[in-house]
């Protein structure tokens, strides 16, 4: 009789503790999870895709033109390969440069916005057009002081978009640089600093070319401009995630007068591109309404309307054998995408 009135007040005690420890495990992992935002994944986005064995994962997206795919290689960065959008008829260019002066050739990085190619190299740093019917790189000239070419985007052949460190703010800055006369326009005031002036508001700068404005989207919080080319801030757009202040940790180093980042960032948003008004962001963050599992096995593009200024939908491009995007392109709706030693196009059904 003892034994069974034992076995029920267990039977109760372990009954009634189950119920708060279940809530107290909900709430410690949604703690630990919880992210605050949503996506939306519309079905049946993309159409059977083309895919191309590159040979090496040293490949980036360097432009596009009305019917060819161009790629830069980062350790053969004169040597640009380009197929059309079906991913056939392969071509080799050869960029020439007479170039004199010591130049970072690692560090070179190439633009083609037809019909002219943009060659640059943030060290020197130095900077280069051509023509892609003959591929001869020129060197732009500039008046003999140090140029502010943190990140590049072209305009034209004679005028500059760029990022710059202003060690007197001690904040990243926007330029427009304009050859013949040779002067630079700077906005002091777009980008704005949070813990610091280089790491919180570093970012990407993407060109919409039909409508004559860019957009710069910070790396590490859930802001971007968008500009005209005459530097004005036109609007600022939040993309869906919580992070509004850059999580960063910086030290600094006296003896160097450096600030250094003291552990891993939370990086927001990873890569960019622009296409029909449309913004598009590779994002690094998992929302609460996805599956953590699946997530890890995805590359995450979330779209956003800059006519509207907002979230529109999302979309996964799956790993391929374990590998990321790491450089994407849309146009219309073809979704151009480079995956360590993949080359792959989709088409899009949007």
């Amino acid at each position: 009789m003892l034994a069974r009135k034992l076995l029920f007040l267990f039977f109760l005690t372990i009954t009634g503790i189950f119920p708060v420890a279940s809530l107290y495990l909900m709430h410690y992992y949604r703690a630990l999870h919880h992210n605050g935002f949503y996506r939306i994944f519309p079905p049946h986005v993309f159409g059977t895709p083309n895919r191309l064995h590159l040979g090496h994962n040293s490949y980036y997206i360097a432009g596009l033109t009305q019917d060819r795919i161009y790629l830069g290689n980062v350790t053969a960065p004169l040597r640009l390969f380009s197929v059309n959008f079906h991913l056939k008829d392969p071509q080799k260019v050869l960029l020439k440069l007479n170039q004199k002066d010591s130049i970072v050739h690692d560090a070179l990085r190439v633009q083609v916005d037809f019909p002219f190619i943009y060659v640059h190299e943030q060290i020197t740093p130095s900077l280069f057009y051509g023509n892609l019917s003959d591929s001869r790189l020129y060197a732009v000239k500039f008046p003999a002081r140090r140029l502010p070419l943190l990140s590049l985007f072209p305009l034209s052949t004679h005028q500059y978009i760029t990022r710059s460190y202003d060690s007197t703010l001690q904040s990243n800055v926007l330029n427009k640089i304009s050859i013949s006369p040779f002067t630079i326009k700077t906005n002091k005031k777009a980008l704005q600093k949070q813990k610091d002036g280089f790491f919180s508001t570093d970012g990407m700068l993407v060109f919409d070319k039909p409508k004559a404005r860019f957009v710069y989207v910070y790396y590490y919080r859930n802001q971007y401009l968008l500009c005209d080319t005459a530097l004005n801030v036109l609007s600022v757009g939040n993309t869906i995630d919580t992070n509004s202040l850059a999580k960063i940790e910086i030290s600094k180093i006296d003896s160097d007068q450096k600030t250094v980042i003291s552990a891993p960032p939370l990086t927001v948003n990873k890569k960019i591109c622009i296409s029909a008004n449309t913004l598009f962001i590779y994002s690094n963050l998992v929302t609460d309404n996805e599956n953590r599992s699946v997530f890890k096995h995805q590359s995450v593009i979330d779209v956003y309307s800059l006519e509207e200024n907002r979230y529109r939908y999302s979309f996964y491009i799956p790993d391929i054998e374990g590998k990321k995007v790491s450089s994407f392109q849309v146009d219309g709706t073809t979704l151009i995408v480079i995956q360590d030693r993949y080359l792959t196009t989709f088409s899009l059904n949007l």
